[in-house]
């Protein structure tokens, strides 16, 4: 989700990470669907604002990340 909005938005990571005052490698690993990488809602929020989206979007589709990743 945070790719789609970013390359919609036409921004680089490095350009997003700066927005957003965050590392390029933290965001790469945020947008790495396979790694678990622990996010704040501040960060949350951030990100959503810098890519014009929901922030309850954007937390749903960590959760939904997370929940996928639970053997029930």
């Amino acid at each position: 989700m945070i790719k789609e909005a970013r390359k919609k938005q036409r921004l680089t990571q490095k350009e997003l990470a700066i927005k957003c005052n965050l590392s390029q490698s933290f965001l790469s690993e945020l947008e790495n669907k396979h790694k678990k990488k622990n996010i704040t809602i501040k960060q949350i929020i951030n990100i959503s604002d810098k890519l014009k989206i929901s922030p309850y979007e954007l937390s749903n589709w960590f959760i939904d990340k997370e929940l996928n990743k639970v053997e029930f």
